[in-house]
C-alpha cells in the first residue's frame, strides 16, 4: 500500500477495541485496515439489558413532580454548582473580610496608642495614610458610581415624578385646607377644622359697598340725635361761661373796718343790682346774636332741603305707587321682580359667606394648634429646667414632674406628605421586610425537595456570616472600651454655719422654683385647653349656622331651578305673545289702510256731490223759467239707467237705443 522506495513504515498500531490495524509511512500517508473476519462481520451486535434490581417492587413509588417552579434535574445540578461556587466566592470574602478587619483593628490600636501619647508626641490623623492618592482615588470611585446609579435612576425617578405629580393634582390642589383636629391636653375635648374646597363659580358675586348702602332710619336718628344733643351743650356752655366769669369778679372784696363793711354793704347791694343788670343786658345780647344767626340760617323761600329730596328720591325710585295685588293695572316693580339669575347671585353670596366663615374658622383652628406646639415646647424647656433644679435637691423634696404633651399624627396632617432620608430609610426597610416574608413564603411552598436543602444552607451560611460579623463588633467594640479613670477619695469636711446658711437657702429658692415652674406648666395646659373649649364652643354654635345654611342653600337651589322652569314657560309664552302682537299690529294697518280709504271714497261723493248739485244748478239756469217740458226734462235727468251688459249691447246696438227712447217716452 505504501511506496516502495519512500514508503517506509514508521508505525503500526491497532484501535482500542482491535478491530482495526492503522499503519503510517514515511510517504506521508496512513493506513487503516479492517482485521475482523467473516463472520464477525454478520453478527448483530446486540445491547445487554441489565438484570432487575433486588427488592423493586417494594420499594414506594417516586411522586409526580407536578409543581410548574420545580427544578428539572438539570436545573437542579445547576443549582447545585451555582451554589458550591457562591459558596467558594462567600469563603473568599469571608477571609478578605477577615484580613479587613484584622487591619482595621491594628489601625485602631495605633490610634490608640497615639492618643495615649503627649500631645507634642502624637502623629497627625494624616500621617497614618501611606498614599493620599488611594483616598481621593476611592472618593472618585464612590461619586461616579453614585452619578452612574443617578443616570441609571433618572427615568424611574421621572416617572415617580410625574405619577406624584398626578395624584396631588387630581386630589390635593383641588383642596383649600385639610381636616386638622385638635386635642386637649387634659381632658378629652377636642376640636376639628373644616375640609373645603376651592370656592365654586357661584361665589364670584357682587357685592354692594358699604357707601352704597341706603342709611337705615335708626342710623339716620342716631346721627340727628347726636347733632341736637351738641348744640344743645355749645348753647348751655355759652350761656354759663360769662356768668362764672362775672361771679369771680365779684368775690375780689376784702373788708377792713366798720365803716367800710357799711360802705361795702352798700356797694355789694350796687354790685348786685349791676350784676342782675349785666346778666339781664347779657341775656338779651346773646338772645340777639340767636336770632341774628337764626336769620342766617334761615333758607330762601324757594330752599329745599336736600334730605327731604333725597327722601323724595328714594321714594320714587324704591317705594313707586302701591297698587293693590288685585288691581287690574299691577305691576311688580324692577327691584321686586325675583328670577332664576338673582337666585343665583343668593346662591354665590351664601356659599361666600359659608365660605368666609370656614375660612375663619380653620385660621383660629391652625392658631390653636401652633399655640399647642408653642405651649408644648415650653414645656419641654420648664421640664428640663426643673429636672436640673431636682438634681440639687434631696429626693424627699423632689415633687412629680408633669408629663410633657404630645402632638397628635392628626394635628400635623400636612406632615403626612413631606419627607426626609430617615421617612425613606423606614419606606425602604418596610419593604424589604414585606419582600421578605413572601419570599419565605414561596420557600417554604416551593423548595420542599432538593432545592430548598441547598437553599437552606446557603441561607445557614448567611447567618453564619452575620453572626461572625456581629461577634467581630462586639469583639471589636470590647477591645476599645476605655477604662474610666478613678479618681481619688478625699476626706469630706463638716460644713461651717455660713455654709449651712447657704444650702439652706438654695434650698429654699431651689424648693419655691420648682412649685413655680410645676405652676407654670399647670398655667399653661389649663390656659390651653380654656381656650380649646371656648373655640369649640364657637364652633358648634358655628356649625349649627352650617347646618341651616345648607338647608337653605338646598331652598334656593330648589327655587332656581323653578324659576328657570317658568322663565322656560315665559319664554314660551311670550313668543306667542308677541306672534299675537305682531298680528295686531297687522290688522291695524290693514284698519289705518281702509279707513284711509274710506276716508277717500268720502271725499269723492262729497265731490261727487257737488258736482250734482252744480249739475242741477246750471240744468235748472239751462232750462229757464216756465219751460213747459221741465219736469220731462228733470225725470229724463234723474232717471236711473240700467247698465247693459257689453256682449248684449254688441250684439244688438239698435234695439238699445230703442229702449232707451221707450223709457223716456213712456213715463
Amino acid at each position: 500500500m505504501h511506496d516502495n522506495n519512500y514508503g517506509r513504515v514508521n508505525a503500526i498500531s491497532t484501535s482500542f477495541d482491535d478491530r482495526f490495524f492503522v499503519t503510517a509511512g514515511a510517504d506521508s500517508n496512513i493506513f487503516v485496515f479492517n482485521i475482523f473476519s467473516e463472520f464477525e462481520l454478520k453478527k448483530v451486535v446486540k445491547a445487554k439489558v441489565p438484570s432487575p434490581r433486588f427488592g423493586i417492587e417494594t420499594e414506594p413509588i417516586p411522586e409526580d413532580i407536578e409543581d410548574p417552579k420545580a427544578y428539572s434535574i438539570e436545573n437542579a445540578r445547576r443549582k447545585r454548582e451555582h451554589d458550591k461556587l457562591m459558596k467558594e466566592v462567600e469563603e473568599i470574602k469571608a477571609g478578605k473580610r477577615e484580613q479587613i478587619k484584622a487591619l482595621r483593628n491594628q489601625l485602631q490600636k495605633l490610634l490608640q496608642m497615639n492618643e495615649e501619647l503627649p500631645k507634642h508626641m502624637q502623629f497627625k490623623r494624616t500621617d497614618f495614610d501611606l498614599d493620599s492618592k488611594i483616598r481621593a482615588e476611592i472618593g472618585k470611585k464612590t461619586a461616579n458610581k453614585i452619578q452612574r446609579v443617578e443616570k441609571e435612576l433618572a427615568w424611574e425617578k421621572e416617572k415617580h415624578q410625574l405619577g406624584l405629580k398626578k395624584l396631588q393634582n387630581r386630589f390635593r390642589d383641588s383642596l383649600e385646607s385639610d381636616t386638622i383636629v385638635v386635642h386637649a391636653i387634659q381632658s378629652d375635648h377636642k376640636i376639628s377644622s373644616y375640609r373645603l374646597m376651592k370656592p365654586s363659580k357661584y361665589s364670584k358675586t357682587k357685592r354692594a359697598s358699604q357707601s352704597e348702602r341706603r342709611p337705615s332710619k335708626f342710623e339716620r336718628f342716631e346721627k340727628e340725635g347726636t347733632g341736637r344733643k351738641d348744640s344743645q351743650r355749645d348753647t348751655g356752655g355759652s350761656i354759663s361761661v360769662p356768668e362764672e366769669s362775672v361771679i369771680e369778679k365779684g368775690k375780689k372784696f376784702r373788708p377792713k373796718t366798720l365803716s367800710e363793711i357799711m360802705v361795702e354793704n352798700q356797694i355789694e347791694k350796687t354790685r348786685k343790682l349791676i350784676l342782675k343788670a349785666e346778666r339781664a343786658q347779657m341775656k338779651i345780647q346773646q338772645r340777639k346774636k340767636e336770632w341774628e344767626e337764626l336769620y342766617k340760617s334761615k333758607p330762601d323761600d324757594d330752599y329745599e332741603d336736600p334730605k327731604d329730596v333725597q327722601a323724595i328720591k328714594e321714594a320714587q325710585l324704591f317705594m313707586g305707587d302701591f297698587n293693590l295685588k288685585t288691581a287690574s293695572d299691577y305691576k311688580i316693580p324692577e327691584h321686586m321682580r325675583i328670577n332664576a339669575a338673582k337666585k343665583e347671585e343668593e346662591l354665590g353670596y351664601l356659599d361666600s359667606m359659608a365660605y368666609s366663615k370656614k375660612m375663619h374658622m380653620n385660621k383660629s383652628i391652625i392658631s390653636l394648634r401652633d399655640l399647642k406646639v408653642a405651649v408644648i415646647e415650653e414645656i419641654q424647656c420648664l421640664v428640663q429646667e426643673l429636672k436640673t433644679i431636682q438634681l440639687t435637691l434631696p429626693i424627699s423634696k423632689h415633687l412629680p414632674i408633669p408629663q410633657v404633651p404630645q402632638i397628635y399624627p392628626e394635628e400635623v396632617p400636612e406632615k403626612r406628605f413631606q419627607y426626609d432620608d430617615e421617612t425613606l430609610l423606614a419606606f425602604k426597610q418596610q419593604q424589604v421586610k414585606s419582600q421578605d416574608e413572601k419570599a419565605r413564603q414561596v420557600e417554604q411552598t416551593a423548595f420542599a425537595g432538593s432545592a430548598g436543602g441547598f437553599l437552606r444552607l446557603s441561607s445557614g451560611k448567611e447567618g453564619d456570616l452575620t453572626t461572625r460579623d456581629s461577634l467581630s463588633r462586639a469583639s471589636k467594640a470590647s477591645t476599645f472600651s476605655l477604662d474610666l479613670p478613678k479618681f481619688t477619695e478625699f476626706e469630706t469636711a463638716d460644713p461651717t454655719d455660713v455654709e449651712l446658711e447657704i444650702m439652706k437657702r438654695e434650698e429654699i429658692k431651689h424648693v419655691y422654683m420648682q412649685q413655680y415652674l410645676i405652676n407654670r406648666i399647670k398655667e399653661l395646659i389649663v390656659t390651653f385647653d380654656a381656650e380649646l373649649r371656648l373655640l369649640r364652643h364657637q364652633k358648634l354654635k358655628l356649625d349649627i349656622q352650617m347646618k341651616l345654611s345648607d338647608l337653605h342653600h338646598v331652598t334656593l337651589f330648589q327655587e332656581m331651578l323653578l324659576l328657570k322652569n317658568f322663565e322656560k314657560q315665559e319664554n314660551i309664552l311670550q313668543e306667542r305673545v308677541n306672534s299675537l302682537d305682531k298680528e295686531e299690529q297687522d290688522m291695524q294697518w290693514k284698519i289705518n289702510e281702509t279707513l284711509k280709504e274710506m276716508e277717500e271714497k268720502k271725499n269723492e261723493v262729497a265731490k261727487l256731490q257737488d258736482q250734482e248739485k252744480a249739475l242741477y244748478a246750471g240744468f235748472q239756469t239751462a232750462l229757464g223759467e216756465n219751460n213747459k217740458f221741465a219736469n220731462f226734462l228733470m225725470k229724463v235727468l234723474k232717471k236711473r239707467i240700467k247698465r247693459v251688459k257689453k256682449k248684449e249691447v254688441e250684439g244688438d246696438v239698435g234695439l238699445y237705443f230703442f229702449l232707451i227712447y221707450d223709457s223716456i217716452f213712456s213715463h
